[in-house]
């Protein structure tokens, strides 16, 4: 009666002096573990089923019982046993092959957590892929795999994985910048600068967002494409080392280039166009002692003697 009207502590109570006079009466016994399962003494009712299944080894209800103390205690192998155990003795008893499947679907997961606390990635990664073919709808799992390969640095599989996930829900910042930066890692510089821009159009770019955009236009000797975002980078942190690197690395390969390109142009005779190219690099990033001597030399060379003097 206690039981019914939901007073499983004082049911206990009751159950246990019985049992205590009682010990033959293995009916009452279940009881008495029932009411500790009802209330939560999950370890203390697990001892009571197995005295239980000590008398009566084929009792599906205390199979049951164990597995629901198993699986309160987070020991799902344990528990499916049990739930195995008594769906095998009673078949037509719904609950427990209902509590069979649901440990059987869950244990995958929950194995894959067991081996990432040990750090062991792959055999964690297959778990959760385990678990994803019987719930492929589920993109908390499909995320959890991803991450998992990435931890244990096998960034194929996290790309793939990630993309997988990103299709599915595409405005996953967090997700888009954790891919990112494996795709810059790996390295893979068009699709992490892909994946960065996408972060910067969201309007939702850290600091750190943009200096990996800048990084993967940088390492991928795309130095003029990276100068936008290394110009947002100096508005966002000024004095960004980042940015100044991409800008000064982007001003050596252009006067590099104007260098080479200008005297050609002299050489061959053409020394308003070399004037141009150096005077149009000179708007741009400023002149330099080389750059000012070369223009002095080609006022000098076509004759512009007072120009070239005043240069000088």
């Amino acid at each position: 009666v206690l039981l019914w009207w939901d007073h499983a502590d004082e049911a206990a109570g009751a159950y246990r002096a019985y049992v205590d006079r009682n010990p033959e009466d293995v009916d009452a016994r279940l009881n008495f573990a029932d009411a500790l399962l009802w209330s939560k003494r999950f370890d203390e009712a697990s001892g009571e089923f197995r005295r239980v299944l000590d008398r009566r080894p084929d009792d599906a209800e205390a199979h049951y019982g164990l597995g629901q103390c198993y699986e309160q205690a987070a020991q799902l192998d344990l528990a499916l046993k049990a739930y195995q155990k008594a769906a095998e003795l009673n078949p037509r008893d719904q609950k427990l092959s209902e509590a069979r499947t649901r440990v059987a679907e869950a244990l995958p997961r929950r194995q894959g957590f067991e081996r990432l606390e040990k750090k062991e990635y792959g055999p964690a990664a297959g778990s959760f892929l385990e678990y994803l073919k019987q719930h492929p709808d589920s993109t908390e799992t499909m995320l959890e795999v991803a991450r998992v390969y990435s931890w244990g640095k096998l960034y194929p599989e996290a790309v793939s994985y990630y993309k997988q996930y990103l299709e599915r829900l595409p405005n996953d910042d967090t997700a888009r910048r954790e891919l990112a930066k494996i795709e810059l890692t790996i390295p893979a510089f068009a699709p992490a600068q892909d994946d960065y821009s996408k972060l910067a159009a969201g309007g939702h770019a850290s600091v750190e967002d943009y200096e990996g955009l800048v990084h993967a236009f940088v390492w991928d000797d795309k130095l003029a494409e990276a100068q936008p975002y290394s110009e947002k980078l100096v508005s966002l942190s000024p004095g960004n080392a980042v940015a100044l690197e991409s800008r000064q690395l982007y001003r050596d390969q252009e006067r590099q280039k104007t260098l080479d390109a200008a005297r050609k142009l002299a050489t061959a005779g053409r020394t308003q166009e070399a004037l141009a190219l150096y005077t149009a690099y000179a708007a741009k990033f400023r002149t330099d002692r080389e750059i000012d001597l070369a223009i002095c030399r080609l006022y000098n060379w076509s004759k512009q003697y007072a120009t070239a003097e005043r240069g000088y």
